[in-house]
């Protein structure tokens, strides 16, 4: 309906370098963040703080489809630069994405791989730096941990996680 929707979601990656970064998504066919992405054919990820964790858990519970997730949460809608996905104000890194290809995991499966091609970027001049670590610390990132196997028995070890991506390890010089 035109409204900006929101998907709270750390399940995908970024593959490629200089002009030829892709978007990797997995997504669930049944929800609508899926059925968006195939109708429009774009999407905007947007890096939110863990600060505004809270708001960004508003964007997933008690609402439906037809209303403006992101206003509602609290959360600023911006205008895209490219696309028609908005970025959202508080994310200090915005990625525009259009879609090229999209399968399922595999064969009858409900987790659908979508692949974008980034075609703008929009970050905060604090995450601005050639310093990895103080980009990510700066950036304050959450990060969805699924609930967990335990890998000896195979049962479910607890519920969803949050965990804060702070620190870079430097493996090479």
């Amino acid at each position: 309906n035109g409204e900006p929707n929101a998907c709270l979601h750390s399940w995908g990656f970024l593959v490629g370098d200089r002009d030829n970064y892709t978007s990797i998504l997995g997504v669930l066919d049944y929800y609508h963040t899926y059925e968006n992405i195939l109708r429009e054919g774009e999407w905007c990820l947007n890096y939110p703080s863990v600060d505004d964790y809270e708001k960004c858990l508003v964007t997933i519970h008690g609402n439906d489809a037809d209303n403006d997730e992101i206003t509602e949460a609290g959360l600023t809608v911006e205008s895209a630069q490219v696309s028609k996905t908005p970025p959202i104000a508080e994310c200090k890194i915005n990625i525009e994405c259009q879609l090229e290809w999209h399968r399922p995991l595999y064969e009858g499966n409900q987790w659908q791989l979508m692949a974008g091609r980034v075609v703008h970027i929009a970050m905060d001049e604090e995450v601005l730096t050639h310093d990895p670590t103080e980009r990510m610390e700066n950036m304050r990132l959450m990060y969805n941990i699924r609930g967990t196997l335990n890998p000896v028995s195979g049962e479910m070890h607890g519920p969803n996680s949050l965990g804060l991506i702070n620190e870079v390890v430097r493996a090479f010089d």
